[in-house]
């Protein structure tokens, strides 16, 4: 790694790209001129005449496709018809290649086959294409291809023109915040981004709703699964005050109670529960967590969330069946033990330990076989083991030993259960 690192350094046309590319980012206010500007600079440094972006989306059906909306064309091939025209393919077997090559973030060079199915949606022929991924983070479905280049192409270009790739990464998520960065921020956003990128694919990739906040407590970013939890798009979420997703039961409770690091009354990142506000005006019970960080030298704060409203609901129907349970097991004529799966006593019920004439607490762990007499215990046992390991239900009378070594007669009936997992 340290010698490619140092053959960058030496790479004079690599440096200047860079440096006419960060010369030039004030001026950018569209993805598009990000696309132009970055494909300018990597057929320069190849020797291609065209480029495209390749991006994964959804069509109206919500089926992936891999579209092609922008096309670039170098100021050497000026006078030349486009080699391409605006596509868009269906994820399929044929497209098998791209699409793994957009998946995996993996540089590839498309073979025949592949260069045949594009060949459909151009007028000339395609010598070679190279694929680019963009680094994760900005879109997990993105890339730069280079079309018809004057040498062969080699994924050891892609490793090459990494900054590139990666500027170019940094300025389109510059692009999708610029309302929400100051000057100062977008600067240091291109000069300590590697830990962005991975922080924004945590954020993307996250099953935990993400949601960070300025000091005003206003949205600055939303990950997509915060956006499944309150049901809204980033459109409607970006630059509000979070009061419109998690409402205050009073005036200022975020600023003095809920984000107040100093008036929590559990540690940060601790998780308590709070009522948000769904885009169909339900109310949802959140899991919720706060973080306070700083990013770009300014103050911010990081809430992670779960809908725990199916969880709640869940365990409170749980604790009722339960309670219920125990009720009419407590009216039963029947003693009733149940264990856990390591056959240590999990309840008991007022019946049984009348029968076995002893307390709750006598019965801990695996106390409660020792109420076998002693010439039936291990035959009882080992039967009782072997049934319920196989998922039979056992029955056998046998004699019990109480308190003062009086002996009662029983018939002990044991049936298996089983937890959603099936243990």
């Amino acid at each position: 790694m340290s010698s490619e690192h140092g053959s960058r350094r030496k790479d004079q046309r690599l440096r200047r790209s860079i440096d006419n590319v960060q010369a030039r980012i004030p001026d950018i206010t569209q993805r598009t001129q990000t696309y132009a500007l970055i494909l300018e600079e990597l057929c320069a440094l190849s020797e291609t005449p065209f480029g495209f972006v390749l991006e994964k989306k959804l069509d109206e059906q919500g089926s992936e496709q891999l579209q092609c909306d922008f096309i670039y064309q170098s100021k050497v091939s000026a006078e030349a018809e486009p080699v391409l025209s605006p596509f868009a393919l269906p994820v399929s077997a044929e497209t098998r290649d791209i699409y793994t090559a957009l998946n995996r973030h993996r540089a590839t060079v498309l073979g025949d086959a592949s260069r045949s199915l594009l060949r459909r949606h151009c007028d000339s022929a395609l010598n070679q294409i190279l694929i680019m991924p963009l680094p994760m983070g900005v879109s997990t479905s993105l890339a730069l291809c280079l079309v018809n280049g004057n040498i062969p192409y080699h994924i050891d270009f892609a490793k090459r023109v990494w900054p590139l790739l990666s500027i170019c990464a940094s300025i389109i998520r510059i692009v999708e915040n610029q309302e929400l960065l100051s000057s100062q921020e977008k600067r240091l956003l291109l000069q300590k981004d590697s830990w962005r990128q991975n922080f924004s694919r945590l954020e993307t990739l996250s099953p935990l709703g993400m949601i960070t906040l300025n000091q005003e407590h206003r949205i600055l970013r939303v990950n997509p699964a915060a956006e499944v939890i309150f049901g809204h798009t980033p459109q409607t979420m970006l630059q509000q005050a979070v009061s419109q997703l998690i409402p205050e039961r009073f005036q200022h409770e975020h600023r003095s109670q809920t984000f107040n690091p100093h008036a929590l009354k559990h540690e940060q990142g601790d998780t308590h529960y709070v009522q948000g506000r769904h885009g169909d005006g339900s109310l949802i019970t959140l899991e919720l967590s706060v973080f306070h960080f700083e990013e770009y030298g300014q103050p911010r704060i990081m809430l992670m969330l779960r809908d725990s409203t199916d969880l709640r609901r869940a365990q409170a129907s749980h604790k009722a069946e339960l309670q219920r349970f125990r009720v009419l097991a407590d009216l039963s004529p029947m003693g009733i033990l149940q264990t856990n799966h390591l056959w240590h006593t999990d309840y008991v019920n007022e019946r049984w330990l009348q029968i076995a004439g002893l307390h709750e607490s006598d019965i801990h762990g695996l106390n409660w076989s020792r109420i076998l007499h002693i010439d039936d215990a291990e035959s009882v046992l080992s039967s009782l083991h072997k049934n319920l390991s196989n998922g039979v239900e056992f029955t056998q009378d046998c004699r019990i030993l109480r308190p003062g070594n009086s002996i009662i007669w029983a018939q002990f009936h044991a049936r298996p259960l089983y937890n959603n997992d099936g243990d």
